[in-house]
Protein backbone atom coordinates (compact mmCIF):
# COMPACT_ATOMS: atom_id res chain seq x y z
CA UNK A 1 0.00 0.00 0.00
CA UNK A 2 0.94 3.46 -0.79
CA UNK A 3 1.35 5.66 2.51
CA UNK A 4 1.63 9.40 2.14
CA UNK A 5 3.38 11.26 4.71
CA UNK A 6 2.97 15.24 4.90
CA UNK A 7 6.01 16.67 4.98
CA UNK A 8 7.03 20.02 7.25
CA UNK A 9 7.65 23.10 5.17
CA UNK A 10 10.11 24.31 7.77
CA UNK A 11 12.18 21.23 7.98
CA UNK A 12 11.34 19.05 5.43
CA UNK A 13 10.71 16.25 7.61
CA UNK A 14 7.62 14.56 7.90
CA UNK A 15 4.86 15.57 10.09
CA UNK A 16 4.07 13.08 12.34
CA UNK A 17 -0.16 12.50 12.72
CA UNK A 18 -1.52 12.64 15.64
CA UNK A 19 -3.55 9.39 17.14
CA UNK A 20 -7.05 10.03 19.27
CA UNK A 21 -6.46 10.12 22.70
CA UNK A 22 -7.91 7.12 24.81
CA UNK A 23 -8.76 9.20 28.14
CA UNK A 24 -11.20 11.64 29.19
CA UNK A 25 -11.16 14.44 25.87
CA UNK A 26 -13.67 17.44 25.14
CA UNK A 27 -16.42 16.56 22.44
CA UNK A 28 -17.01 19.22 20.31
CA UNK A 29 -21.31 19.87 20.70
CA UNK A 30 -21.92 18.18 17.50
CA UNK A 31 -20.60 15.06 18.47
CA UNK A 32 -22.69 15.01 21.17
CA UNK A 33 -25.51 12.64 20.70
CA UNK A 34 -29.14 13.82 21.27
CA UNK A 35 -31.79 11.39 22.81
CA UNK A 36 -34.08 10.30 20.18
CA UNK A 37 -37.40 12.50 20.27
CA UNK A 38 -40.77 10.49 20.63
CA UNK A 39 -43.36 13.16 20.17
CA UNK A 40 -44.15 12.14 16.84
CA UNK A 41 -45.40 8.54 18.58
CA UNK A 42 -47.22 10.13 21.55
CA UNK A 43 -49.11 12.37 19.07
CA UNK A 44 -49.88 9.42 16.81
CA UNK A 45 -51.34 7.91 20.10
CA UNK A 46 -53.41 10.82 20.77
CA UNK A 47 -55.15 11.10 17.25
CA UNK A 48 -55.89 7.30 18.30
CA UNK A 49 -57.67 8.13 20.90
CA UNK A 50 -59.13 10.56 20.18
CA UNK A 51 -60.54 8.89 16.88
CA UNK A 52 -61.56 6.15 18.54
CA UNK A 53 -63.76 8.14 20.89
CA UNK A 54 -65.55 9.92 17.35
CA UNK A 55 -66.06 6.63 16.20
CA UNK A 56 -68.14 5.54 19.27
CA UNK A 57 -69.89 8.71 19.72
CA UNK A 58 -71.01 8.56 16.24
CA UNK A 59 -72.41 4.81 16.51
CA UNK A 60 -73.84 6.02 19.91
CA UNK A 61 -76.19 8.52 18.19
CA UNK A 62 -77.04 6.33 15.14
CA UNK A 63 -78.37 3.30 18.12
CA UNK A 64 -80.34 5.96 19.72
CA UNK A 65 -82.27 7.28 16.51
CA UNK A 66 -83.42 3.73 15.87
CA UNK A 67 -84.70 3.11 19.23
CA UNK A 68 -87.74 2.49 18.56
CA UNK A 69 -91.25 3.66 20.81
CA UNK A 70 -92.54 0.87 22.98
CA UNK A 71 -95.58 1.93 24.49
CA UNK A 72 -98.16 5.51 23.90
CA UNK A 73 -99.19 6.22 27.07
CA UNK A 74 -102.60 8.59 27.30
CA UNK A 75 -103.82 10.43 30.26
CA UNK A 76 -106.40 12.95 30.62
CA UNK A 77 -109.95 12.89 31.48
CA UNK A 78 -111.37 11.43 28.08
CA UNK A 79 -115.48 11.41 27.19
CA UNK A 80 -115.39 11.90 23.54
CA UNK A 81 -111.80 11.07 22.63
CA UNK A 82 -111.17 7.55 22.32
CA UNK A 83 -107.59 6.11 23.52
CA UNK A 84 -107.19 3.80 19.97
CA UNK A 85 -107.59 6.89 17.72
CA UNK A 86 -105.41 8.97 19.85
CA UNK A 87 -102.21 6.23 19.49
CA UNK A 88 -103.57 5.45 15.48
CA UNK A 89 -103.11 9.21 14.98
CA UNK A 90 -99.83 9.25 16.24
CA UNK A 91 -97.89 6.27 15.31
CA UNK A 92 -97.04 7.08 11.86
CA UNK A 93 -94.68 10.24 13.29
CA UNK A 94 -93.11 7.53 14.92
CA UNK A 95 -91.08 5.65 12.33
CA UNK A 96 -87.86 7.45 12.45
CA UNK A 97 -87.43 5.88 16.19
CA UNK A 98 -87.71 7.38 19.88
CA UNK A 99 -85.42 10.41 19.45
CA UNK A 100 -86.69 11.30 16.06
CA UNK A 101 -90.04 11.49 16.40
CA UNK A 102 -91.41 15.33 16.22
CA UNK A 103 -93.51 15.86 18.78
CA UNK A 104 -94.55 19.06 17.87
CA UNK A 105 -95.80 17.90 14.64
CA UNK A 106 -97.73 15.11 16.99
CA UNK A 107 -99.06 17.90 19.17
CA UNK A 108 -100.44 19.57 16.39
CA UNK A 109 -102.18 16.20 15.23
CA UNK A 110 -103.90 15.75 18.26
CA UNK A 111 -104.97 19.47 18.65
CA UNK A 112 -106.52 19.24 14.80
CA UNK A 113 -109.02 16.38 16.35
CA UNK A 114 -112.47 17.95 17.07
CA UNK A 115 -112.81 17.60 21.16
CA UNK A 116 -108.98 17.90 21.89
CA UNK A 117 -108.47 21.46 23.26
CA UNK A 118 -104.83 20.87 24.04
CA UNK A 119 -102.62 18.21 23.82
CA UNK A 120 -98.98 17.88 25.55
CA UNK A 121 -96.61 15.42 24.31
CA UNK A 122 -93.32 14.58 26.03
CA UNK A 123 -90.53 11.74 25.51
CA UNK A 124 -90.13 8.93 28.68
CA UNK A 125 -87.20 7.18 28.92
CA UNK A 126 -86.36 4.96 27.74
CA UNK A 127 -88.85 3.75 25.09
CA UNK A 128 -92.57 5.51 26.16
CA UNK A 129 -94.31 8.65 24.74
CA UNK A 130 -96.54 10.17 26.90
CA UNK A 131 -99.84 12.22 25.87
CA UNK A 132 -101.88 14.58 28.09
CA UNK A 133 -105.54 15.18 26.82
CA UNK A 134 -107.59 18.43 27.63
CA UNK A 135 -110.99 17.74 25.99
CA UNK A 136 -112.93 20.23 24.68
CA UNK A 137 -115.38 21.50 27.42
CA UNK A 138 -118.99 22.55 25.14
CA UNK A 139 -120.94 25.98 26.78
CA UNK A 140 -122.99 25.87 24.61
CA UNK A 141 -124.11 24.57 21.03
CA UNK A 142 -123.71 26.97 17.78
CA UNK A 143 -125.14 26.29 14.73
CA UNK A 144 -126.20 22.65 13.25
CA UNK A 145 -123.13 20.72 14.44
CA UNK A 146 -120.41 23.33 15.99
CA UNK A 147 -119.76 24.48 19.73
CA UNK A 148 -118.36 26.84 21.92
CA UNK A 149 -115.96 26.14 24.43
CA UNK A 150 -115.40 27.59 27.73
CA UNK A 151 -112.96 29.69 25.97
CA UNK A 152 -115.63 31.51 23.42
CA UNK A 153 -113.88 29.68 20.94
CA UNK A 154 -116.02 27.19 17.68
CA UNK A 155 -114.96 23.68 17.21
CA UNK A 156 -117.02 21.36 14.65
CA UNK A 157 -118.08 18.23 15.36
CA UNK A 158 -120.06 15.50 13.50
CA UNK A 159 -119.69 12.51 15.78
CA UNK A 160 -122.94 10.79 17.23
CA UNK A 161 -121.76 11.65 21.03
CA UNK A 162 -122.53 15.32 20.63
CA UNK A 163 -124.62 16.49 23.93
CA UNK A 164 -127.78 17.94 22.35
CA UNK A 165 -129.03 19.25 25.88
CA UNK A 166 -126.82 22.29 25.53
CA UNK A 167 -128.41 25.83 24.80
CA UNK A 168 -128.53 26.96 21.00
CA UNK A 169 -126.56 30.27 20.70
CA UNK A 170 -126.27 32.52 17.68
CA UNK A 171 -124.43 35.71 16.39
CA UNK A 172 -122.86 37.28 13.66
CA UNK A 173 -119.21 36.15 13.26
CA UNK A 174 -116.75 37.14 15.43
CA UNK A 175 -119.54 37.42 18.35
CA UNK A 176 -118.51 34.06 19.53
CA UNK A 177 -116.43 35.80 22.99
CA UNK A 178 -119.03 38.24 23.96
CA UNK A 179 -121.60 35.80 23.84
CA UNK A 180 -120.05 33.57 25.93
CA UNK A 181 -119.24 36.07 28.41
CA UNK A 182 -122.59 37.33 28.60
CA UNK A 183 -124.09 33.10 28.51
CA UNK A 184 -121.71 32.59 31.67
CA UNK A 185 -122.83 35.84 32.92
CA UNK A 186 -126.46 34.84 33.05
CA UNK A 187 -125.45 31.04 34.72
Amino acid sequence: MLQVRALDAATKKPTRQRRPANGATRKSDREVKQPRSFAWLNRLIILAGVGAVLVALVKAAVVLHEIPVERIVVTGKLERTQTAALQEMVQPALIGGFLSADLKRIQTQLESLPWVYEASVKRAWPSALEIHVLEQLPIARWGESSYLNHAGEVFHSTSANNPGSLPMLTGPEGSEQGLIETYQLLT
